[in-house]
């Protein structure tokens, strides 16, 4: 896929496959392009940032067990 034909649905359908680096070399340039001359895409895309470095950052720290336990509880399936 050429830069060109990158709509901004387009960016925002491809978001995770470049996130999690499985776009082919072509669609990841044009990826690419496309956010260097759109300033919307790429507020979308440094909140993509921001919020998966939150998400890897929060999986590392372990969960209280007060909290574990309450949240079990309300998780459990109602009899």
């Amino acid at each position: 896929m050429r830069a060109a034909d990158m709509s901004c649905d387009l960016v925002a359908g491809l978001m995770s496959r470049w996130w999690d680096g499985v776009m082919d070399d072509r669609d990841r340039d044009a990826y690419e392009q496309h956010l260097l001359f759109c300033p919307p895409c790429m507020v979308q895309n440094d909140k993509a940032r921001i919020a998966l470095t939150a998400l890897a950052r929060a999986a590392r720290e372990p969960v209280p067990a007060d909290l574990r336990r309450d949240l079990v509880a309300l998780l459990r399936p109602m009899p």
